[in-house]
């Protein structure tokens, strides 16, 4: 290649490159991002070159020389052209949309199939639950069969019983009820706070409830 025809084809990548970037550059920026691939003294007499011809332009601000590519030579876009380009875009975001839906359906699958048990998981399952319902069916047999062992002596024993120590302890909890509102009375705190401070833990923070003696026909 003779040396005319290497600064042509200098000329002609840099001018192509400014064509693709429009945007302004300094020999250097161009140089580098050629990937030095050729002089900065060959890059230099091109970027002139094309300056002379009046296919770049150059701006000096302060030191510095850039250059950019005249705007004149740049081809115009008819605005059916723009409108068109406008249609396309709106054309691939709906695509991108209707693609990204797609991957969420399916990792939403990929999730649920992940979570779900093996066939062989399945029926360890399964055997697991028949095997504790087999057992709570020999519970409830035996409780069946005590049950009919109770006589009615006995049944109306433990009723009464059970009824004495309910009132018992209705009778407790009014009672410590009564002395802790007259403590209130002359404590400067919330009763919360006072019964954080004694210690104090009632039927409620455990969920604890009078149980329902109607059921078992016993009068309170």
């Amino acid at each position: 290649m003779t040396k005319q025809s290497k600064d042509d084809a200098i000329i002609k990548v840099v001018l192509e490159y400014f064509y693709q970037q429009n945007r302004p550059y300094s020999i250097v920026d161009i140089f580098n991002n050629l990937h030095k691939e050729y002089g900065k003294t060959a890059i230099n007499k091109a970027v002139l070159d094309l300056v002379e011809e009046k296919k770049l332009i150059e701006k000096t601000y302060g030191k510095q020389k850039v250059y950019v590519i005249n705007q004149a030579s740049m081809e115009t876009v008819s605005n059916d052209e723009i409108n068109e380009m406008d249609k396309n875009i709106a054309n691939l975001q709906n695509e991108l949309k209707t693609l990204q839906s797609f991957c969420g359906s399916v990792e939403s699958e990929i999730k649920v199939l992940g979570n779900t048990l093996s066939t062989e998981d399945a029926i360890k399952t399964s055997d697991e639950l028949t095997e504790e319902c087999a057992k709570l069916e020999e519970n409830l047999k035996k409780v069946k069969e005590v049950a009919k062992n109770v006589s009615p002596k006995e049944r109306d024993e433990v009723y009464l019983n059970l009824k004495k120590y309910v009132g018992h302890w209705r009778k407790r909890k009014r009672m410590g009820s009564e002395m802790i509102n007259c403590i209130l009375e002359g404590y400067p705190k919330s009763k919360k706070q006072f019964y954080e401070e004694v210690g104090i833990e009632t039927d409620e923070d455990y969920n604890v409830t009078f149980p329902d003696l109607t059921k078992f026909n016993i009068k309170t």
